[in-house]
């Protein structure tokens, strides 16, 4: 039986802590939107709902793969650190 390293099939540790980073600031963006009922003169209609959830999630991919709030720099470190490479 052969066996595969698990970080042989998944995204590198750089990629991971950037696609964590870019979840966050999601998170974040969805946060302050339903804590005010909206934000950007966005209401209530479904459509214009979904519109802002994706574009909130493309801008938050965008954030994080320019450096975002630098966390994926300290996650990616702090996992080099942990693995000894």
């Amino acid at each position: 039986m052969t066996y595969i390293c698990c970080s042989a099939l998944g995204p590198s540790r750089k990629e991971a802590a950037k696609q964590f980073e870019a979840l966050l600031i999601g998170q974040m963006m969805k946060s302050m939107n339903d804590s005010e009922g909206g934000w950007l003169g966005t209401g209530d209609d479904d459509s214009a709902s979904s519109a802002m959830e994706y574009g909130q999630e493309i801008f938050a991919q965008s954030m994080a793969q320019s450096g975002g709030l630098g966390l994926s720099n300290l996650i990616t470190k702090g996992l080099q650190k942990a693995s000894g490479s």
